[in-house]
């Protein structure tokens, strides 16, 4: 009666499929401890604490974050001359205010964001960048004379015993911004957080 032959398996095979099953646990378990960790890291990389409870996930910051502030600060644009605030939205980052003096003697706050459009110009503006909206400081007087002229005039935002603020988005943009600008640079959302000091 012939012999059956045993396999064996070789000892690199077998050195492999240990290694292989120590590599999955292993990789499980670091997942499972991360996960179950109350410590995490949100997307500016402050470390946060997750406290858990049956019914929510609650994120606390742990890290007080210097440049929390400072990320913020660019955000909150402050007009201390004429008095108002303005708050600006993430892709708003790096705008700057042009003010220039009009013929009628009004102030014009050209808000503007960079452009790679080379070719872009804009009068009152640094090169490079492009304006998307401006804000009229008038005073009660000046006002008066635009309203009783009749013609085109810029929507009115709100005075104080000052100025009148109205504003005016741009006519046109860069090529670069078109889809920004209907996305995500609306400058409705920033008039919306213009507020009195």
């Amino acid at each position: 009666m012939p012999q059956e032959e045993k396999k064996h398996i070789s000892t690199t095979t077998g050195l492999l499929i240990v290694l292989a099953a120590a590599v999955i646990i292993g990789g499980g378990a670091i997942a499972y401890f991360y996960a179950m960790s109350p410590t995490s890291w949100d997307y500016m990389g402050n470390k946060t604490t997750v406290h858990k409870s049956s019914n929510a996930n609650i994120n606390i910051n742990t890290n007080a974050n210097t440049n929390t502030a400072a990320v913020e600060a660019w955000k909150n644009y402050t007009n201390s001359k004429y008095g108002f605030t303005m708050t600006f939205p993430d892709a708003w980052k790096g705008y700057k205010v042009f003010e220039t003096t009009l013929s009628d003697g009004s102030i014009a706050l050209y808000v503007a964001v960079s452009t790679t459009d080379a070719s872009w110009k804009e009068e009152k503006i640094d090169a490079g960048y492009a304006s998307l909206f401006a804000i009229s400081v008038l005073t009660p007087a000046q006002w008066a004379e635009v309203q009783a002229a009749g013609g085109p005039m810029d929507t009115y935002l709100t005075k104080n015993s000052n100025y009148v603020f109205t504003w005016s988005p741009t006519q046109a943009v860069p090529t670069d911004l078109i889809s920004a600008y209907n996305k995500t640079l609306k400058p409705g959302d920033v008039i919306d957080t213009f507020k009195l000091k």
